[in-house]
């Protein structure tokens, strides 16, 4: 949890006018290191892959993954002196001098942002700087500085390292944004790029016995200019920092290339090695079953380098669906051939190309169906552990995602270990992002020479740390930049170094862009019936993919069929990557002792939530556009895109005798990965079920697989549905075994109908005066209101079944795709080209403009009665009639006509709203399900399914829209009595049941500010708009998906339920 300490205001609020009026810069003026593109590193090493060697070859070998187990590791991570100041004028002189007393500062621990230890003030934006940038400086004012101080013991067993040349290193693995370093009092270096790693040698400044180290961060540095990405921005020691010893003849550096030749399955083990003194390095490479395919050899060091490359005769590729991965062994030997140390590494061998125009991992073309993903923790903001990563990839295997990009910088090393431990193709993307300066060919900090080097440092140092990772199948040269020469310079040296990737960068074709910076077309947000023309305009050679799609913002993800009937049929769309992955919420304590409406007492905030009180700028809950929480829950969003992206397709034969079976995995066969579970439902009930083993259907072939007898011998009079669920047939780090990876569900025939009532055993009883009609039969009674112009009151065995009957609906609280297009006020900055459902607002209030004259009784010769309502809404630009129609049973038929001769705005939903009572909360419907479904995400298996009305509450980060089912057949709701109401449909229905009112949800910012449940919502609907989520900024659902007709008429019938 956030321990946030808000800082004086009065000082923030000065700064903040400071730096509006000037940035600091005189002339003649000596710029520091933070506010000189000039200077990026002073005194630190160049960058290298990320080890740490082991004395000798068993204990390397038996850590290899815990490298940070050596004996010649050692951490300064932990409690540190730490002292906060707002301006760099105010930062403590001669802190990093070992005498400084520090004992009345605070502590703060490290690696952790210092915003979520209780300093300073967390701020989100998404393209606005959070500082004056038009002048490229870094702000001297409002410029917040964290001292920190510490001390360590240099364990006895490295004090010969100071005497006999045998280097110690100090690894900072990231620090935001630019940081001095002192040690014992000595000045040693500078760094900045807050995203990869800074190392010194310290060899010359340590001492026997205690030793102290002083550290000076910077919040904003001319760095921040290229670190303007759509995340919080906080600040500190965020990552690991530690000591590593070397020896006077030893490893400095090493890369490493294994490449598959798919045509005749050799492999090409490329190593190239930098050393230090004369020792030789002795290779190995060991499988996992401990076997060693390539003879072990020594390569000789010729002047500080050594180099090999090995043929292999047969190997076993490396892909994210098999995951092999090789052990190479590297030893320093010297003379005598002892072993002065060594290093273990896992590899993999595979390769990566374009040709023909696709995308080939290992000679295929596959399919990457990814997520953009920012290191985030709620309770440790940019502060990422081995257990989160992994839940991470659980999940991610779990919902048959494949490709992580990582956006917008690189990430802790260890994620590209377990990436290429348990299979995920990875897009590294530098840490370069100046969305604040636009994203054409105008970007300035594109166009600005001065900071080249900059661009091209970030690249370089990403590539060097990240190089021997299989799992990397491109390197991204950073994110919404513009096009222009500083990205085709970090273009052309990333395509020299490593030809073995790809080189992406989205920018480049852009709209406005040129399209020769990268080897890819990647384009973000592209509706999918643009893919086509964009590859035309971009011609053949190059496939495309999207870098975003999909933004996941709220209640969003629908039409994923557009683009995935596309993605799978089209040889040249090498996939997708989901914006994001995760909401950035950050968890609070809930104010003043507030307790939620279901006794919660913390929430995730988002931005505002501190800026707010300030005025400092910010985008509100754009940071909040997760397919799962802040807490690593699933939204709907993620389960829809499992079943799009899942590895088998099953198509219903026209007989309906068999089922054509389509493996879509890469590489791997089915036979060995599933069992097929099947059942047949009639109206909605299992009658049939059964197992099958599949038979052996390769990747990306297909195979035609009789049904059993049972599924072709049954009465179709029913509506009647085959469900087909692939489990899996292993265990797994991500499932145990029976875990459903894919489902098909096809309709075998029948038709469902509304079941006809059992026959009254007495008439009904009518009267009305000038106010009520009254209705009733045995144990029951109706009451309608002319006033209200509604059912008022519905009484079984003198129960209350309803606090108030339907009324027209047009409206539904506003998704956050809704507030993008204005329906509602986002809390972000309003843009005039971004309110298409701004006229929509029309409809807010609409039920309560309708105003039928008079309520119409009626009785019909088969002995029910008609009340009808008729009446115009807004002002009369539309009619709405609501006809009852009251059987002697006690059934009721409620009719809904709407009819407009204008055109008016679009309608976010046509439908009814009924009230119950509070009790009414176990809910059952008949319909798609479990996960709620809306008209454009309605992938949702037809069944039975059950929930209460808190159950169905979807919690996102802004109370909005949510719960809904669509293609329902009859949806009951009733007390733990067992009273209730059935509610059927001849036509599906659209529903949705909550405990708050579309007032209420819609107008609150946080979920723990609804009120306490006092009654039930529920909708029974024609139907919604479609929730979309092409974009989050004024992008509509798909036309299909909209209410723009000028008549809707629909009918269901409501029938009590009493217990057994």
């Amino acid at each position: 949890m956030i321990k946030f300490q808000l800082p004086n205001p009065t000082a923030i609020l000065l700064s903040l006018l400071a730096i509006s009026c000037q940035n600091g810069v005189n002339a003649g003026e000596v710029r520091p290191e933070w506010d000189n593109p000039a200077v990026i590193q002073v005194n630190t090493e160049a960058p290298r892959v990320t080890f740490i060697p082991f004395p000798d070859r068993e204990s390397a070998l038996g850590d290899i993954d815990h490298p940070k187990a050596s004996s010649r590791y050692m951490t300064l991570s932990g409690s540190w002196a730490f002292k906060w100041s707002p301006f760099p004028a105010k930062r403590p002189n001669g802190f990093f001098l070992p005498e400084y007393a520090d004992a009345d500062w605070d502590r703060i621990k490290v690696p952790g942002n210092w915003q979520t230890e209780g300093f300073g003030l967390p701020i989100y934006t998404n393209i606005p700087y959070p500082f004056p940038a038009d002048e490229f400086r870094a702000p001297h004012d409002w410029n917040p500085v964290g001292s920190y101080r510490r001390s360590f013991e240099l364990p006895e067993s490295w004090w010969g390292s100071l005497c006999a040349e045998e280097p110690v290193f100090l690894h900072f693995e990231g620090v935001d944004s630019a940081f001095y370093l002192w040690i014992n009092g000595e000045r040693v270096g500078y760094s900045q790029g807050s995203r990869t790693p800074a190392e010194f040698d310290v060899s010359e400044y340590l001492i026997q016995g205690t030793n102290h180290i002083a550290v000076e961060v910077y919040r904003f540095s001319d760095g921040s200019l290229l670190e303007d990405q759509d995340f919080w921005r906080l600040s500190g020691i965020y990552r690991d920092v530690y000591l590593w010893k070397g020896t006077s003849e030893g490893l400095r550096n090493f890369n490493v290339v294994g490449d598959y030749d798919f045509s005749d399955g050799s492999g090409t083990l490329t190593v190239g090695a930098s050393l230090s003194g004369e020792a030789d390095l002795l290779l190995e490479l060991i499988d996992p079953s401990g076997t060693i395919p390539a003879i072990a050899m020594s390569l000789e060091n010729e002047g500080g380098k050594a180099a090999a490359s090995i043929e292999l005769e047969s190997v076993r590729p490396w892909s994210a669906e098999d995951p092999f991965l090789y052990t190479l062994v590297m030893s320093v030997t010297g003379e005598s051939g002892e072993v002065k140390e060594a290093v273990a590494q896992r590899i993999g061998f595979r390769r990566v190309e374009i040709r023909d125009s696709q995308f080939l991992v290992n000679g295929v073309g596959v399919k990457l169906k990814g997520v953009n993903r920012h290191e985030h923790h709620p309770d440790m903001g940019h502060v990422v552990d081995t257990e989160s990563m992994l839940r991470d990839i659980k999940l991610m295997k779990q919902h048959n995602i494949n490709a992580v990009r990582t956006s917008h910088y690189p990430n802790v090393p260890e994620w590209y270990s377990l990436c290429d431990k348990y299979g995920i193709y990875v897009i590294d993307e530098a840490n370069i992002e100046s969305h604040g300066f636009g994203r054409g060919s105008e970007n300035g900090m594109n166009l600005n020479p001065e900071f080249r080097k900059a661009h091209v440092d970030r690249v370089q140092r990403m590539v060097e740390r990240d190089f021997n990772h299989p799992s990397i199948v491109m390197w991204s040269l950073g994110n919404e930049s513009g096009d222009g020469p500083n990205t085709n310079a970090c273009y052309a040296w990333a395509s020299r170094r490593d030809p073995s990737r790809i080189v992406h960068y989205e920018n480049s074709t852009h709209p406005q862009g040129e399209g020769v910076g990268t080897d890819i077309i990647s384009r973000m947000y592209l509706v999918a019936e643009d893919f086509e023309e964009t590859l035309d305009y971009w011609g053949p050679g190059r496939p495309i993919m999207l870098a975003e799609y999909t933004h996941a913002m709220g209640n969003s993800n629908g039409n994923l069929d557009a683009y995935w009937d596309k993605i799978w049929t089209n040889p040249r769309i090498a996939g997708a990557f989901v914006w994001d992955w995760m909401d950035q919420g950050l968890r609070q304590p809930i104010p003043y002792g507030i307790i939620g409406p279901w006794g919660e007492t913390e929430f995730f905030a988002y931005g505002g939530w501190w800026e707010n009180r300030l005025g400092i700028h910010n985008d509100n809950n754009f940071c909040m556009n997760g397919l799962i929480s802040s807490d690593w829950t699933v939204h709907p969003g993620l389960r829809a895109l499992k079943h799009f992206q899942q590895p088998v397709q099953a198509v219903l034969s026209p007989d309906g005798l068999s089922v054509s079976i389509l493996n879509r995995y890469d590489f791997l066969e089915l036979s060995g990965q599933f069992v097929l579970y099947w059942s047949v439902l009639k109206a909605g009930r299992s009658v049939e079920n059964g197992i099958l083993e599949l038979p052996f259907i390769g990747a990306g072939q297909s195979t035609q697989i009789p049904l059993p007898d049972a599924v072709g011998m049954q009465d179709l009079e029913e509506e009647t549905w085959l469900r087909l669920s692939f489990r899996t047939k292993e265990a797994s780090p991500w499932w145990d075994i029976g875990y459903e990876l894919a489902w098909e569900q096809m309709k075998l025939g029948g038709k469902w109908s509304v079941p006809m009532p059992e026959a009254a055993e007495s008439s009904l009883i009518s009267n009305h005066d000038r106010h009520t009609i009254n209705v009733s039969g045995q144990d029951w009674s109706l009451s309608f209101s002319k006033r209200d112009r509604s059912l008022t009151r519905w009484t079984v065995k003198g129960v209350d079944l309803i606090e108030r009957g339907p009324l027209p609906d047009f409206w539904r609280a506003p998704t956050d795709n809704d507030r993008g297009a204005e329906l509602l006020e986002s809390g972000r900055d309003y843009n005039p080209k971004r309110v298409a459902l701004e006229p929509s607002r029309i409809w807010l209030n609409a039920m309560d403009t309708w105003s039928p004259k008079n309520a119409v009784l009626e009785d019909k010769a088969d002995g029910s009665v008609r009340i009808s309502f008729q009446g115009d809404v807004l002002d009369g630009s539309a009619k709405v009639d609501l006809v009852y129609t009251v059987a002697p049973c006690g059934r009721i038929k409620v009719d809904f006509s709407y009819k407009t001769d204008q055109v008016l705005p679009m309608i976010p939903r046509i439908g009814t709203e009924w009230i119950l009572p509070k009790e009414m909360d176990i809910v059952r419907w008949y319909g798609r399900g479990p996960d709620p479904t809306y008209s454009d995400r309605r992938w949702e298996p037809v069944g039975i399914y059950s929930t209460t009305v808190r159950e169905n509450w979807i919690e996102y980060s802004k109370p909005q829209e949510n719960g809904n089912k669509v293609d329902v057949r009859w949806i009951e709701v009733k007390d733990r009595e067992g009273f209730g109401l059935r509610v059927l449909g001849d036509d599906l229905l659209s529903c949705n049941i909550s405990h708050f009112s579309k007032a209420d949800i819609g107008s609150k910012a946080y979920s723990w500010q609804l009120p306490k449940p006092d009654c039930v919502y529920l909708n029974i609907d024609h139907a919604q708009m479609g929730v979309g989520g092409d974009n989050s900024w004024g992008q509509l659902c798909h036309p299909e998906y909209r209410l723009e007709d000028k008549s809707y008429r629909y009918s269901y019938y409501v029938e009590p339920i009493q217990p057994d």
